[in-house]
């Protein structure tokens, strides 16, 4: 920060982050996908070389290094044996290289005008990388191929490959975001006021690679230099001529782009103050009003939209939209009844009172969608002595769905429980999440309740105990498994053998989501000669968390077991798993310039999924535990020039190791990757300094 004269604050910051990435195999915990040992099942992946189906039975390769002449070098696949352990290849946590530059400005133009604003860009650059990329071609291109072996008259109904000729699938992703924003803020008489412009350019670029062009395949499949029969890298002759499977797919190789463009624009402006006097005091008042323009532009190389990426299994399709929303606000503090002299500062009785009205108008092409919502929310407080706050609160919100939702459609692959039992457990299918342009908002009414004591401001004791419940209406969602379940016409597709090969997850408003919980919170401090000592512990628990999926459905608990999101049924829930109970307790020791801390982190033990442990029974995760510590020492004024103004900290992320506990039901992750990170024990040192 600098003070370029009495009027004029100027604040520069710059930051670089660079982190390796981590792969699956790194981790004891992940770096197999059989867990079979652990409890759980084989979820490694059924695409691979030598594997083919004849007359809707799967065969691999006896000999996995030879290429076949006839059926009887296959043997029938073993489901719970012949898997490929992707988890070898893959990163679990991608490598980043991020830079950021931020300008503050502050400028007093008089005494009652102040110009402030910001200015911040960031670029950034992700690499994710996933297995070698799996692939399936269809019965009549293997068929073509001169190398085909013998099948006696038995008919080809299916051929699975993987590119590890052209290493790991890898979308690196190159991102860069600016932010500005310009105001001015001032008064008039007793009342405040401030304006505001703000815009934010957001550009993704998503670079494929890995892939190969289906047609170049189909043709060196066709003249014989790609045996789709024989093991990867392999290389040779049959009756049917010469091939060479690493030369022909690196002839094939192709990269695609996917690019995602957004802008955000709003202006706004808000004034505030006194209304009038009651006797408890001033009734203050805040009123604003608020404009924002947003557009959102993907565009995919065609090559994407031709189905000529072989091997790409996830993938958005092209869209352009934009939304304006205007917004009218409205908040009012009424005091209600005058404190007494032992807490004057405070009323003893007050009441917040808030409104909000939005217009919403998207449009995507010569489609639409408009909506409106008016919200609220109104509050008491009540201060019976200096030491205990009572409040509680109620209010109504809406949360409007994304152009994205409304109009976009994207695609992937998830793990559906086929309960025809025709799907092999763990097979993806490919999924597209379908536009809906007809979405309504999600509508929420929440009631917050608590009370807090506090000893002595800054000292002794401080205690508070929260209670909230959450109820949404029309949440947004993509339940494919319900579709599956149903056999939905049109919606769910599966081949001749009744396997499952795609299903249309169309978006839509799900009937309501309820949920309720405690939340506690102590600390005592206490300063001392020999520095100042803080103890704090917190403790949120999760009391309920249920969906309806359709009005007349009975709600379906999701409090304290594994939710993930490759689940084709468990989308719908949206943040992951809910354990019951997260907690913290910490310590901190303050001396002068000079501050130790410690922090211990829990997570409550949660029910396994039983359909991917050993046997389909019943198993719990077990609870975490972890321990963060922090050293930090500021150097004091009268320090030389080089080190005044600087602050050294030196922070451990999960100083003992602490490994995430294993779980079956995480799809080869091995782990809950909604709750917990493999990254383990992370040491970080900052150095900040202000000039």
């Amino acid at each position: 920060g600098q003070d370029l004269s009495d009027k004029t604050h100027l604040v520069l910051l710059g930051s670089w982050y660079q982190r390796n990435a981590i792969y699956a195999r790194d981790r004891a915990i992940s770096k197999n996908t059989d867990f079979t040992s652990q409890g759980g099942q084989n979820q490694g992946s059924l695409s691979f070389p030598g594997r083919i189906k004849v007359d809707d039975t799967e065969y691999v390769l006896i000999d996995p290094s030879a290429a076949p002449g006839d059926l009887s070098d296959y043997r029938i696949l073993d489901d719970s044996v012949d898997r490929y352990n992707f988890n070898e290849a893959a990163a679990s946590i991608p490598s980043v290289e991020r830079y950021s530059a931020m300008a503050n400005l502050n400028h007093e133009i008089s005494d009652r005008l102040e110009l402030w604003g910001e200015l911040m860009y960031t670029e950034s650059t992700f690499d994710n990388e996933g297995a070698p990329a799996p692939w399936s071609l269809s019965s009549a291109t293997g068929a073509a191929s001169p190398h085909a072996p013998d099948l006696s008259g038995d008919m080809l109904t299916g051929l699975r490959y993987r590119s590890f000729e052209l290493g790991n699938l890898t979308a690196t992703q190159e991102k860069d975001a600016l932010r500005g924003l310009l105001g001015f803020r001032g008064n008039l008489g007793e009342w405040d006021w401030e304006t505001a412009t703000m815009y934010i350019e957001t550009n993704l670029n998503v670079d494929w690679s890995g892939i190969a062009d289906a047609d170049a395949i189909t043709t060196a499949i066709e003249d014989g230099s790609f045996n789709p029969f024989a093991p990867a890298y392999a290389s040779g002759a049959t009756s049917g001529g010469t091939y060479d499977n690493e030369k022909a797919l690196r002839e094939a190789a192709m990269d695609a782009t996917e690019r995602f463009e957004e802008t955000f624009f709003s202006e706004d402006l808000k004034i505030g103050g006194p209304l009038f006097e009651l006797p408890a005091g001033d009734v203050q008042a805040l009123l604003g009003l608020e404009f924002r323009h947003e557009t959102v532009d993907v565009s995919v190389d065609q090559a994407i939209l031709d189905g000529k990426t072989l091997g790409k299994l996830v993938g958005a399709l092209p869209f352009s939209a934009k939304r304006d929303v205007i917004s009218i606000f409205a908040e009012s503090l009424i005091p209600l009844i005058e404190g007494d002299d032992n807490h004057a500062a405070h009323p003893f009785l007050d009441l917040q009172f808030g409104l909000r009205f939005e217009d919403y108008q998207d449009t995507s092409g010569g489609l639409k969608n408009s909506y409106d919502a008016l919200v609220y929310k109104v509050g008491l407080t009540c201060r019976p002595t200096a030491a205990v706050t009572i409040r509680g609160t109620y209010g109504t919100a809406f949360r409007a769905p994304t152009l994205t939702e409304s109009f976009s459609s994207s695609w992937g692959s998830l793990v559906y429980d086929d309960t025809t039992g025709s799907t092999l457990p763990y097979e993806r299918v490919f999924t597209q999440y379908g536009a809906n342009p007809e979405l309504d908002p999600e509508e929420s009414q929440t009631l917050n309740l608590g009370i807090t004591f506090e000893s002595k401001p800054n000292e002794g004791v401080h205690a508070s105990i929260e209670y909230y419940y959450i109820e949404t209406k029309d949440v947004i969602s993509t339940n494919g498994q319900e579709l599956v379940d149903m056999n939905t016409p049109g919606a769910v597709f599966r081949n001749s053998d009744d396997t499952l090969w795609f299903v249309l997850a169309q978006r839509f408003n799900a009937a309501n989501l309820r949920t309720d919980g405690l939340e506690y919170e102590i600390s005592y401090r206490q300063p001392t000669s020999n520095g100042s000592w803080e103890a704090t512990a917190g403790l949120n628990q999760i009391l309920s968390y249920e969906i309806q999926a359709r009005s007349g459905d009975p709600y379906i608990s999701y409090l304290g077991r594994l939710v993930h999101p490759l689940v084709g049924g468990e989308s719908v829930t949206g943040p992951g798993s809910i354990p019951r109970y997260k907690g913290y307790a910490r310590l901190t020791w303050n001396h002068g310039n000079i501050t130790l801390g410690g922090t211990l982190n829990y997570i409550h033990s949660m029910d396994d999924n039983p359909s991917a442990t050993d046997g389909n029974t019943a198993r719990t995760i077990d609870s975490w535990t972890s321990l963060d510590l922090l050293a930090s020492y500021a150097w004091p004024d009268n320090a030389n020039d080089w080190l005044r103004n600087t602050r050294l900290t030196l922070g451990i992320e999960n100083a003992t190791d602490e490994m995430p506990p294993f779980a079956a039901g995480a799809f080869a992750d091995g782990y809950d990757s909604s709750l917990y990170s493999l990254e383990g024990r992370r040491i970080s040192l900052s150095v900040n300094r202000e000039f």
